[in-house]
Formats: structure tokens, C-alpha cells, sequence
């Protein structure tokens, strides 16, 4: 994707993120976090047990491992939808603190979580309903789906993929 390399884009870093790119990338797993961080509850699982990242004190491991599917669903997607659009330019980030990361200006913020909020809003087909759900709700969905897997046992749990 030629047009990342305008906006310094190499690859993924973080902590602090180093170019614009990264910085929208680390600010919507954030975003995102937060809404699995709440599906996993409503589901009635421990956010905190997870299976593949180490299970390690106060972090919420189970939740990290249920936002992996969605990722490139919501965040890329969004990150990508904005810099194509041209709607945000690298003037619209500013340096972190201790001048050593990129992060997002307040326009920054606002353009990327209404462009977050609108793709979690959006209608795709959940094959396992066979009906089309907002993409909140299938993050939901995934959730009750790990948790009935979990109880039953029967652990046939697939990631949600656009198919």
C-alpha cells in the first residue's frame, strides 16, 4: 500500500508509536479493547482468563485474545477508510509528551472514533446466525458463542471472518 509510505508507515511499533499510522492503530485497540472489554462481561466470562496470551496480573487476557478477530475488522479497517479518504493528514498528530512517540490531535480523535463508532454500527452477514448483525453485536455474539463452547465443552468455536 504505496500511500502508508506518505505517512512514514514501516511496520507496527508501539510504546510509545513512532509514526501516525501506529498511532491510530494503538488508540483503536484501546477503542476496541474497551468494547470486547464489555462484551466478554456481558457474556459472563472472566475477562482476565485467557487462552493465549500469558496470563498476567491485572491484564485482561481473555479480552485481548477475543479482540485478535477483530482487529483488521474494526480498527484497520477504520485506519485505512480515514487515510484513503484523505481525512486526516500527518499535521493532524502531534508528538507524545516526552517527544519520543506520535500521538493522535484532538481532530485526530474525533474523525477516528466517529469513523469507529460508524463501522461498529455497520450490518455484516454473521454466518453462524445466517442473518446480518451490527458489528457491535457480533462482538457480543462471539463472546456468548466462546462462553456456551466453554460450558458445553464442546469447543468448535470459529472466528468471525468476512466471508
Amino acid at each position: 500500500m504505496r500511500f502508508l509510505a506518505e505517512w512514514n508507515f514501516t511496520g507496527r511499533n508501539r510504546q510509545p508509536p513512532l509514526d501516525p499510522i501506529n498511532a491510530l492503530l494503538s488508540w483503536g485497540y484501546g477503542v476496541l479493547l474497551a468494547r470486547v472489554f464489555s462484551a466478554a462481561v456481558m457474556a459472563g466470562l472472566d475477562p482476565y482468563l485467557g487462552f493465549f496470551h500469558a496470563n498476567l496480573p491485572y491484564r485482561p487476557n481473555l479480552v485481548l485474545d477475543l479482540m485478535e478477530e477483530f482487529r483488521p475488522l474494526v480498527v484497520d479497517w477504520a485506519v485505512l477508510q480515514l487515510i484513503k479518504a484523505g481525512l486526516l493528514t500527518p499535521e493532524d498528530f502531534e508528538p507524545s509528551p516526552d517527544g519520543t512517540g506520535v500521538w493522535l490531535g484532538s481532530l485526530a480523535k474525533k474523525l477516528f472514533l466517529g469513523e469507529l463508532e460508524r463501522r461498529f454500527r455497520e450490518p455484516l452477514l454473521y454466518p453462524p446466525q445466517s442473518r446480518r448483525l451490527a458489528l457491535s453485536q457480533i462482538v457480543l455474539e462471539q463472546a456468548r458463542w466462546l462462553g456456551r463452547c466453554l460450558v458445553s465443552g464442546n469447543l468448535e468455536y470459529e472466528a468471525m471472518e468476512l466471508r
